[in-house]
């Protein structure tokens, strides 16, 4: 289980670096660290305060055709997962706030959401160093980065393998 896990992280990773996203794991793990920013109903998430759960940190974008294909995949896992993965969406996204809203609504998407109108500009998006949306990063419990750019049925079977991991941890042989 350990070596699927440790090829699971490297092909994540590896894959980041194909798509044009962050390349240095030290700065995207930075990223992730100072990740802190106020949601769309006023309540912070930060990742210090999510330790002990996974995370899944989506940056998207209401117009982005791809993003709105993997709405369906985020319910499953917020479906699948419970509370055991926090869902929380990034928007990139250059709109008024009630349209914002409203849009999200309009979805029932109800996971929380950090928007600010700033779209690429957001002082939550820039530590990102993204190039496109959709991008997606996912926290180990430990709130190291385990999994990048993971999307569709990957993303599930990658969070069972997560999830399992978390609930029967490997136990050295002494």
């Amino acid at each position: 289980m350990a070596v699927t896990l440790r090829v699971f992280v490297l092909v994540c990773l590896a894959h980041g670096v194909a798509s044009g996203q962050p390349t240095d794991r030290r700065t995207l793990q930075a990223a992730v660290d100072r990740f802190s920013a106020v949601d769309i109903n006023g309540q912070r998430v930060a990742i210090q305060d999510l330790r002990g759960r996974v995370v899944l940190l989506d940056f998207w974008a209401t117009w982005c055709a791809p993003c709105l294909a993997e709405i369906p995949t985020i319910r499953e896992v917020q479906r699948r997962y419970g509370d055991r993965v926090a869902i929380v969406g990034v928007s990139v996204d250059v709109q008024d706030r009630a349209s914002f809203i409203g849009w999200l609504r309009r979805q029932e998407i109800d996971w929380p959401q950090v928007f600010d109108g700033r779209g690429w500009s957001s002082p939550t998006v820039i530590p990102f160093e993204l190039t496109r949306v959709p991008f997606s990063v996912i926290v180990g419990t430990d709130g190291r980065v385990v999994g990048v750019d993971v999307r569709g049925k990957q993303l599930l079977r990658s969070l069972d393998i997560l999830l399992s991991r978390v609930q029967n941890p490997v136990r050295p042989i002494l």
